[in-house]
């Protein structure tokens, strides 16, 4: 049989099982905390990472917001410095006026309904310079022609003309779709209903600086007033550009946007006709398409809904959306992040879109890192059940060896005691058959009855000093036998130490190591992150303060280790004392058994004396009747002495029984 299988039933099994409950328990314990705060740091990565995602967007949008709003104002800077000079060159020529007497006949058309009317204006004059009417591109129209050529940009003079209700264009660089001069097109004050806002400012004697639909385009513009000798607004004068020209640039930008691996920047028309009309799409396949009813995987209209949240922001607010979205060929729809803002100047919806599952290595990354890391912590949970299960087998062989001799030993000390007491108990019934045989001689000894009443009272007193030794040596075994239980107990406690000792060697400073370790890691891995990686460097402090703390742990474990080599040296004391007990319970059988001795001695003196004095027969009945009873309680002490013997060897077979098992003896 193995010393393992000796041990099973026994303290040092006892100490092996629960030592590696307590370690197991400790490993699990653990493992728990590592998988729950694995979870909270796993959607703390997520959220954070749901936040990047969405400010990045949101700050791809703004940037495609200030490239728009940079080439609008560039472009109206433009624009405000070719009015400033086309008035001058306006002014050079002279006040504007009316020959009433050169009336010039019109075809007016409306550029919006298209809808033509024959009139008749007063020719419209610089000073005494009549406006020459000039369709052909390839002659000459003077002030409009010069500003074009300085400015680059379009130049329009227009007259009045009440009959139509509109500003009729007399001289103009902009081109019809007949590659003709626009001249005869006219803006009406009204259309559809609605007030022209270029005609209420201009009317109202103010200039007008914004976006205009201008023959068939729309362009950037800028309009002045023309008011004549007594104030009133004759005509105005206009200078613009394409937007198609002013946007290149950014259209240019929008294009080259990129967002993760698929995300691009798009622009959609907001209102108006071209609601819902794909000004810039993704590499422009699909600019022009109107996608105003389209819808994502769930079945809801997505941009009409981006569209009108965008409308009724504020200015440079940025909205976010997400979507699922499933492209042609896919199995399953992904989930999209749309950011959108609104730039009223050109009547666009910014936006940037990008799928959310791009964005996700890091999550990825964190998910592995802890996969990894609970794969190690388990590994080293094993690993410490197997050593703690190891050092509690070599602590339990260490100590259930020496118990066991003890007991052995304590065993075969309380054997040679019973034997000494049954010794005792038989000298003590010698002594009292002898007694009673002098007691049958005493008729014939009457004479030396008072020298034997004399040696009787000397027997008597030592028979005296023999009972009380007898008695202190029951009390010796009494303490003998407190000392005893106290040996017990301190075993008892030797056995609780050792266990919690067996649990907590060395686990806790390898749980701590890794965890330190694990912890560095993580850091490292948030310090190169940068930003992103800022809520997971705080997660990984926190993992490394609980390293911190496993490290305390283990300053606790030296000081149960103190302790219990503490209550070994006082179960040593205890041995001692009861050696000690055994050695004064030895010296008392000595003290007894010289006392009994002499008490033969003096009973022989006794019978020598009986045979000179036989007068004394009565004093001497007396005398040998007290020796007759001293002898029986010699006797009967003897035979407690024995009894506490036993058991004293009943209890060492029983702790002999608990060190080696249960099938011990």
């Amino acid at each position: 049989m193995s010393v393992l299988a000796r041990m099973g039933g026994g303290v040092g099994g006892r100490m092996i099982v629960m030592g590696v409950s307590l370690v197991v328990t400790c490993a699990l314990i653990t493992l728990g905390v590592v998988l729950w705060q694995g979870a909270l740091l796993q959607e703390q990565v997520a959220e954070e990472t749901d936040k990047l995602v969405a400010e990045q967007v949101a700050k791809q949008v703004q940037s495609a917001y200030f490239v728009c709003q940079a080439q609008q104002a560039s472009a109206l800077r433009e624009i405000k410095l070719g009015l400033r000079m086309a008035s001058h060159v306006a002014a050079q020529h002279g006040q504007p006026n009316l020959l009433t007497d050169q009336p010039q006949p019109w075809r007016a058309v409306d550029q919006f309904s298209k809808h033509a009317s024959d009139i008749s204006l007063p020719t419209l004059a610089l000073g005494q310079a009549a406006i020459a009417v000039e369709r052909d591109p390839a002659r000459p129209s003077a002030i409009v022609d010069g500003v074009s050529q300085v400015t680059g940009a379009d130049c329009t003079i227009f007259q009045w003309a009440p009959q139509v209700d509109g500003m009729l264009r007399v001289a103009t660089t902009v081109l019809g779709k007949d590659k003709r001069r626009a001249v005869g097109t006219y803006i009406p004050r009204i259309s559809d209903g609605q007030p022209n806002p270029v005609l209420a400012q201009v009317l109202a004697g103010k200039s007008y600086f914004g976006r205009a639909f201008v023959v068939d385009a729309w362009c950037v513009t800028a309009y002045a007033p023309l008011r004549g000798p007594d104030g009133a607004v004759l005509g105005m004068i206009y200078v613009g550009l394409k937007e198609s020209e002013i946007l290149a640039p950014a259209r240019r930008v929008l294009l080259g946007m990129q967002v993760g691996k698929d995300g691009y920047a798009w622009a959609l028309g907001g209102t108006g006709d071209q609601r819902g009309n794909y000004i810039i799409s993704k590499g422009g396949q699909n600019d022009g398409q109107n996608i105003l009813g389209a819808t994502d995987a769930s079945g809801r209209q997505f941009v009409k809904q981006t569209l009108d949240m965008a409308v009724t922001a504020k200015p440079g607010q940025v909205n976010i959306m997400r979507y699922p979205w499933q492209n042609p060929g896919e199995s399953a729809p992904r989930t999209k992040i749309s950011a959108f803002t609104y730039f009223p100047q050109w009547d666009w919806v910014l936006g940037v879109g990008a799928y959310e599952e791009e964005f996700q290595d890091a999550c990825k990354r964190v998910e592995a890192s802890f996969a990894g890391m609970t794969r190690n912590v388990a590994l080293g949970a094993g690993l410490a059940v197997l050593l703690a299960t190891a050092v509690g087998w070599l602590v339990a062989r260490r100590l259930s060896g020496p118990l066991a001799n003890l007991s052995q030993e304590l065993s075969l000390h309380a054997g040679g005691v019973a034997q000494a007491s049954t010794q005792i108990a038989s000298a003590s019934q010698n002594l009292s058959q002898a007694v009673a045989q002098q007691a049958a001689g005493l008729e014939q000894s009457a004479a030396s009855l008072e020298e034997v009443a004399a040696l009787a009272q000397g027997s008597l007193r030592h028979a005296d000093e023999a009972e009380a030794v007898t008695r202190d040596a029951g009390h010796i075994v009494g303490r003998a036998g407190q000392t005893m239980d106290q040996l017990k107990t301190a075993m008892l406690k030797i056995n609780q130490a050792s266990d919690q000792m067996s649990g907590i060697i060395r686990t806790i400073d390898e749980i701590a190591f890794q965890t330190n370790l694990l912890s560095l890691n993580a850091a490292v891995e948030a310090a190169r992150a940068g930003e992103a990686g800022a809520g997971f460097a705080v997660v990984a402090q926190e993992v490394r303060a609980l390293a911190l703390r496993a490290a305390e742990a283990a300053k606790g474990t030296q000081g149960l280790i103190e302790d219990n080599v503490g209550r070994v040296r006082g179960g040593q004391e205890l041995v001692d004392q009861a050696d000690q007990a055994f050695a004064d319970l030895a010296q008392a059988a000595g003290r007894t058994e010289a006392l009994m001795e002499q008490l033969t001695a003096d009973f022989k003196s006794q019978a020598s004396g009986l045979e000179q004095i036989s007068q004394a027969m009565t004093e001497m009945d007396q005398a040998t009747q007290q020796a007759m009873a001293t002898a029986e309680e010699s006797a009967a002490a003897a035979e407690e002495l024995a009894a506490q013997a036993d058991s004293m060897d009943g209890m060492s077979g029983q702790l002999l029984r608990v060190v080696r098992g249960a099938d011990a003896g």
